[in-house]
């Protein structure tokens, strides 16, 4: 594993760090580890990219079935209110 040193960390943020680390039950050390991998995800490849897409798809598809706008309908019930107000 690569080791990695960062300069000129302001006190606040320091700070910040070892109190969320102290919480955490983990070092400091340790407590940016954790944030960096959570920030940081590791890259998919494009088919893990695409079978995700693809299962948010057919996420969506079943929580709006049969909840689609018929644009043919929303036009006309459109153009009917236009005309109403026309009146």
């Amino acid at each position: 594993m690569a080791t990695l040193y960062v300069k000129d960390v302001p006190d606040s943020v320091y700070r910040a760090l070892k109190e969320r680390a102290k919480k955490s039950g983990r070092s400091l050390s340790a407590e940016v580890r954790q944030i960096l991998q959570e920030t940081v995800p590791p890259k998919r490849s494009r088919a893990e990219v695409v079978a995700s897409i693809e299962r948010l798809q057919r996420k969506i598809a079943r929580e709006m079935k049969g909840k689609w706008l018929d644009p043919v309908q929303s036009i006309r019930e459109d153009r009917d209110n236009r005309d109403e107000l026309r009146r």
